[in-house]
């Protein structure tokens, strides 16, 4: 796990920014992974375009709730944004030009320390003004989206299912924990189902010429 990895001293309180970041994290500890396993470029490449787009999507999705929020030191924060979004575009053309020349490891060091000092030092300057506190008037952007749902359960699982829908409701450190295990859970499934299609159509044998 990479030294920077996300851990609730960077959560802001905004689920979709707290999930942004959670997001950063994950891709460059996928580039890191890349880097222990001493991955092929085209998967150096993808992580990275991705998070060339995540980047760009997280960026604007911030600077909205910073426009919303008037937040004075706007400019500034959207250049560093801005060179950010230059660097990793930059990364991906060095990457695609010359792959083994990219030190990854270097990579992945720089970006998980710009992405924890951005959060802890540039993103907590604005989090008082979108949240209201600079103003005197603390308030929540957010409000958690309901749906309503209809699902067909066993009967004796009724009150399981209640319970585990109501603690994701109420958000917090024990809804981060079901969705972490279920999210491992799926993750556990889908990689069962690749090792079995590996199984069933891999190439054991040279293409005919």
């Amino acid at each position: 796990m990479a030294p920077h990895s996300w851990s609730n001293r960077y959560a802001t309180g905004l689920r979709a920014i707290d999930d942004d970041h959670r997001g950063l994290f994950e891709l460059v500890d996928a580039l890191e992974e890349h880097h222990e396993k001493a991955s092929g470029s085209s998967l150096v490449a993808a992580t990275i375009a991705a998070l060339q787009v995540y980047a760009a999507e997280h960026f604007a999705r911030e600077e909205r709730f910073m426009r919303k929020a008037h937040f004075p030191d706007f400019e500034r924060h959207h250049r560093i944004h801005e060179d950010f979004r230059a660097l990793v575009d930059a990364l991906a053309r060095f990457q695609g030009q010359s792959p083994d020349s990219v030190d990854l490891g270097r990579v992945t060091r720089f970006l998980n320390r710009w992405i924890g000092e951005h959060i802890l030092v540039k993103d907590m300057e604005y989090l008082p003004y979108v949240t209201g506190e600079a103003t005197g008037t603390p308030h929540s952007l957010e409000k958690p989206a309901l749906t309503e749902l209809t699902v067909h359960v066993p009967a004796e699982k009724r009150d399981a299912v209640i319970q585990f829908a109501a603690l994701l409701t109420e958000g917090g450190e024990i809804a981060e924990a079901l969705e972490q295990a279920l999210s491992t859970r799926l993750r556990q499934r889908f990689e069962r189902f690749d090792r079995q299609a590996h199984a069933l159509f891999e190439r054991h044998e040279p293409p005919a010429p």
